[in-house]
């Protein structure tokens, strides 16, 4: 074979120029050809709402088991991927069937596709079996299902199947209709695949009312489907999905979007626990103690729940492996970011951030001086921080040593503590408190999915376990708080206790109100594309409104129904008191019995005007604070005149509210002010108002007794007390009333220092005068 260079010299003149002028191309046309094979063509993946397999997140991002496994499989091949949106299920089979998309991850096989795709090696298997209300489960597992109206989805898996012949299918639209035709008693059973039904069971709050059970029907498995245009790619995609599993993607993805229904409740939950005191104590002969683990040990007890505890690290129980097959998280807080895939009970507990700094950094005073520095906390805590926004670079550290060493060290400039985190360790002699951000966390039971029934008898008891006695003496055991539920006042403790069960009650009611509407309005969404169920959903804004209404009659019922026996028993002291040959003790004991009596009378009211005040509608009209204040010191002049209280009340101004609660405000903060006086002089009591740009501020100081700065943050909430009874009476709602009747109004109300050590509300209104 000749050179180049003979070839070259073995050419006319003319053709070397023309050779010579082609060079540059020539050099640039192996450039170009690895240019193009840098950029493979992008797989491309058609994409609808169909929930679990595909949705939009609430950050309108792709989601879903079709999205999620498209996107690793991609990944693992080294291609890119885009996504086609198509309106509807049927346009996802007619882009793959043309060739417009060539890509669908997770799906089963049908015949559409049969002749234009391959397929790979099983990602997931659909066994298909009925679903029914608990209750009627048993129905389902006594033989063959016969004589029965099960709802079908055409043409999903089961829709055709033979064994509907012996029974009355009814055709549905979508999985909603269907799963709201089986809680309506519409279907006896629904045939359709597990996964869709459990998972918007578990979205809508009822999966603890749905059981699957009989024969399975029909095993589908599921697949990475390819269009024959990239069908070269089979052999890399089976590769891909081999090391997803062996590295657990798959069971990951599986479980995160249930295409896999969990497990049913066992007999005996696994409940994690971590070695992290004072909430988790694991000793040495292996018993386990600590304030979560006693917690949850009682509420299972109320519940009748069997568990036992499993030990884990401690940054095994904050990210616990789903290989670990755990059911139960006993204390976690709050958080979308720490709970992911969790179903979370009620709060059972609830702690205030605070910011601890050495100290030696005394330039260091307010916790909003560490926006964008190094703040040190506990992995949980962290998060929450995140999701709350806090302006600071939140580092995370696994036990308490380590957050002391880091801020002694100077690695941190500060440490994020929730409630007793650190003071179980004994840290919080060593560093100085600057306060911290005015928001609370809540922590939680996190169950894995597939214990709704369990989920809901939890929820059942935590209200009524934390008004209890025993609460209180588990939180002064492992943190020293105080105890207020006294053998002393065991009447008092019993007739609060009823009100405040009846005031959680009602909270609870709407809040499992306001979740079934949300459920029902997404539903209502999907719903509305279909003019048959405009029936259904009808039906069930009037049950909404029923329900709303009897909420509010139950509050108020029961409320009412209290001040009966308060009533009677005070006429029965009264009679008793006007008998007779009573000794100076017994007497002594009568009024003891009458001031307790009475404050539970005023407790029951209190309940009754803050349980009104969640709900009302207001009525708005225009409102002179400064003949309102007037009135109100009239009514208050049997209380004002005896305590010598001098009343300095500045020019208020006119604005729109509702007249009744702004009158409960005013005298609420003016009682108190007369009340909680010194001892060594007369109350005085200032009221002045300005204008600025949030609005109208209205200020009420007085020169009474005070509240320290480190409490202020609690007498809004409730029954929050900072004296016992014999030394001030009240009801600890009042503050409450006053803060919920500022919110009712748009506004805020704060506490700061007022006159010669005394107290100051700043009540700002929205807006300005009318």
């Amino acid at each position: 074979m000749r050179s180049v260079a003979t070839i070259l010299c073995g050419c006319p003149l003319s053709r070397l120029r023309r050779i010579r002028a082609l060079l540059p191309c020539l050099l640039l046309l192996p450039l170009a050809v690895q240019a193009q094979q840098a950029a493979p063509a992008p797989l491309i993946a058609p994409f609808t709402p169909i929930p679990p397999l595909m949705y939009l997140d609430a950050e309108g991002g792709r989601s879903g088991f079709f999205t999620a496994l498209a996107e690793e499989v991609a990944r693992e091949v080294d291609l890119p991927l885009a996504f086609l949106d198509v309106p509807d299920p049927p346009s996802v089979t007619a882009a793959q069937v043309s060739g417009r998309t060539q890509i669908v991850a997770g799906i089963t096989r049908i015949a559409p596709m049969a002749a234009s795709h391959v397929y790979s090696d099983v990602v997931a298997t659909d066994r298909l079996r009925y679903a029914a209300l608990v209750e009627n489960i048993g129905l389902l597992e006594q033989g063959p299902v016969t004589a029965k109206r099960i709802g079908i989805v055409p043409p999903t898996p089961g829709s055709s199947d033979p064994e509907l012949a012996r029974n009355t299918p009814v055709p549905y639209a979508n999985v909603e209709a269907a799963l709201f035709g089986l809680l309506t008693g519409e279907v006896d059973a629904l045939l359709l695949p597990p996964p869709a039904v459990f998972r918007m069971a578990r979205d809508a709050g009822i999966d603890g009312r749905i059981a699957f059970g009989g024969r399975t029907v029909r095993e589908v498995t599921r697949h990475v489907a390819l269009h024959q245009s990239r069908a070269d790619l089979l052999p890399a995609v089976n590769a891909a999905i081999a090391r997803l599993e062996a590295r657990g993607v798959l069971e990951d993805l599986r479980r995160r979007f249930s295409i896999e229904v969990p497990p049913p409740e066992p007999e005996v939950l696994r409940v994690l626990i971590a070695d992290a005191p004072p909430y988790g104590i694991l000793g040495a002969d292996g018993s386990v103690s600590g304030y979560a683990a006693d917690l949850f040990r009682t509420l299972a007890a109320r519940a009748s729940l069997r568990f036992e505890f499993v030990p884990v690290p401690l940054e095994g129980y904050f990210t616990p492996d789903p290989a670990s097959h755990f059911d139960v998280i006993p204390f976690v807080l709050a958080s979308a970011e720490l709970s992911p895939g969790l179903d979370l009970t009620l709060p059972i507990d609830s702690a205030q951030l605070e910011i601890l700094v050495r100290e030696e950094d005394t330039a260091l005073t307010d916790w909003q001086d560490l926006a964008g520095a190094r703040v040190g906390s506990f992995p949980d805590t962290v998060s929450i921080a995140r999701e709350r926004g806090f302006a600071a670079e939140m580092r995370a550290y696994d036990s308490a040593e380590a957050l002391a060493r880091a801020l002694r060290q100077g690695e941190i400039a500060a440490i994020m503590e929730v409630g007793h985190t650190l003071a179980g360790e004994g840290l919080t002699e060593r560093f100085r408190s600057i306060g911290g951000p005015e928001f609370t966390v809540d922590n939680v039971v996190g169950l894995r999915p597939g214990l709704g029934t369990a989920r809901e008898r939890l929820n059942a008891v935590i209200p009524g376990y934390l008004l209890s006695e025993d609460y209180a003496a588990l939180r002064q055991h492992y943190f020293s708080d105080p105890v207020f539920w006294t053998a002393a006042r065991l009447y008092y403790a019993l007739a609060g206790a009823v009100a405040s069960l009846c005031l959680l009650t009602a909270y609870q009611l709407r809040e499992r109100q306001r979740q079934r509407q949300r459920a029902f309005a997404q539903q209502e969404r999907e719903l509305l594309r279909e003019q048959a169920h405009a029936r259904e959903l009808t039906a069930l804004v009037r049950q909404l409104e029923q329900a709303n209404r009897e909420q509010a009659e139950f509050t108020y019922a029961i409320s009412h129904d209290l001040k009966s026996p308060a009533n009677t028993i005070g006429l029965l002291i009264d009679v008793l008191a006007e008998e007779g040959g009573l000794d100076a003790e017994a007497r002594d004991l009568l009024a003891d019995m009458a001031r307790t009596n009475n404050h539970m009378r005023q407790l029951v009211d209190d309940v009754l005007t803050y349980s009104r005040l969640v709900g009302e509608e207001m009525a708005i009209e225009e409102v002179d604070l400064t003949a309102l204040v007037e009135g109100i010191c009239g009514d208050l002049k049997s209380a004002i005149d005896p305590a010598g209280a001098r009343l300095e009340i500045g020019r208020l101004p006119v604005i729109r509210g509702n007249r009744m609660q702004l009158r409960m405000l005013f005298q609420n903060l003016i009682s108190n002010a007369v009340k909680f006086r010194r001892p060594d002089r007369a109350p005085r009591i200032t009221l002045r108002s300005r204008s600025g740009p949030e609005g109208v501020s209205i200020t009420l100081a007085d020169n009474g007794i005070g509240i320290p700065e480190q409490h202020r943050h609690k007498v809004f909430g409730l029954f929050q007390r900072l004296h016992d009874q014999t030394t001030y009476e009240g009801t600890g709602l009042g503050l409450t009333i006053c803060k919920r009747v500022m919110s009712k109004h748009g506004g805020d109300i704060r506490i700061g220092p007022g006159i010669d050590g005394g107290t100051a509300f700043t009540l700002t209104f929205p807006g300005g005068p009318p």
